[in-house]
């Protein structure tokens, strides 16, 4: 379980870290509320951030969530992050210009010129250097760093929300919608997100084709989503999620894995989850098709068991339901 973010500006929801003093104090009273993982987000200083990865060190905690602005990739990597969500710094961490390109990323986020800050991920995709990519791809490997790309979600975030397929990113129309609580749905539908464009196109391209190299050299990788950020239906976006790992060259079988088996190593509990064998933890889900010929299947689900209950399809409708009447 995490805590609070940690971040270099306050807002709701974290934690501030200034500076070094702060950043140690952060993951003492994180520590304290008996959470197990440190979660970063993209402001912190250099300062702050490697503070913070000292303390959660020493207080045996996992290091986890953005790679800060201030710091790059590869030093997060050295310095004991285990995963990093949304690929931040990597693309930059593969670029010719890496450490020009973060000098102008401080100085967009310095200015609040939010349409420059997201340029730069556009820049580092247009220099990305395969031998400096190699060589980077190896220290993940070596330092056991996972990558947690959701791809849902960069997705939304270069394309907005027509850019999926029927039934992906949803829009206020999409029956789905009614197992949202309304504030979120009204949330929702005043962050529209980005139109698309060309240039969106090419960034999400190199964001799937940077998740496709990485996996080929052998990176760790998890399924997330992000949820509940805008239009990114809890529950519903993992399906969308493996679909799009098998997009950027997973097998189905990689993808579900993903999901089940990678995360029980990244938590340490392979022993009791993540594959059906016995002695091992019963949940499970049964498909009404074989999602290793077509990973859409993971969406036909016949039955659940969880926590020693049998979930009929009939009772899981029922859940549903009972969602959305609680959502009005």
């Amino acid at each position: 379980m995490a805590g609070f973010l940690i971040d270099g500006i306050k807002w709701p929801g974290n934690i501030a870290a200034t500076n070094a003093v702060e950043g140690r104090q952060a993951v003492d009273a994180l520590k304290k509320t008996g959470v197990d993982f440190v979660k970063m987000k993209s402001f912190l200083s250099r300062d702050a951030y490697f503070a913070i990865a000292s303390e959660a060190r020493r207080q045996h905690m996992v290091l986890a969530g953005h790679v800060p602005d201030a710091v790059r990739v590869a030093e997060a990597s050295d310095a004991g992050q285990k995963s990093i969500e949304h690929l931040t710094g990597v693309a930059l961490g593969c670029s010719a210009l890496e450490r020009q390109l973060l000098d102008e990323k401080t100085r967009a986020f310095a200015a609040r010129e939010r349409a420059r800050y997201g340029r730069v991920e556009q820049q580092a995709a247009a220099t990305f250097d395969a031998e400096i990519a190699s060589a980077f791809f190896c220290k993940f490997v070596g330092n056991g760093t996972w990558q947690v790309p959701t791809l849902v979600e960069l997705r939304r975030n270069a394309l907005g929300d027509h850019s999926a397929e029927p039934g992906e990113n949803p829009t206020r129309d999409d029956p789905r919608w009614t197992y949202l609580p309304s504030s979120l749905r009204d949330w929702w539908s005043k962050n529209r997100g980005a139109t698309v464009s060309e240039e969106g196109e090419q960034l999400f391209a190199s964001e799937v084709a940077l998740t496709q190299k990485m996996h080929s050299a052998g990176v760790l990788f998890m399924a997330g989503t992000d949820s509940p950020n805008p239009s990114i239906l809890p529950g519903f976006a993992l399906h969308e999620e493996l679909k799009l790992l098998v997009s950027a060259g997973f097998s189905p079988l990689e993808a579900i894995q993903a999901a089940t088996l990678s995360p029980a190593r990244y938590l340490g509990k392979e022993k009791d989850l993540g594959t059906i064998e016995v002695g091992k933890l019963a949940d499970r889900v049964l498909l009404e098709a074989n999602p290793l010929e077509d990973i859409s299947s993971t969406r036909k689900i016949r039955e659940v068991i969880v926590n020693g209950r049998y979930l009929s399809r009939e009772k899981l409708d029922g859940i549903l339901a009972g969602v959305q009447a609680a959502a009005k």
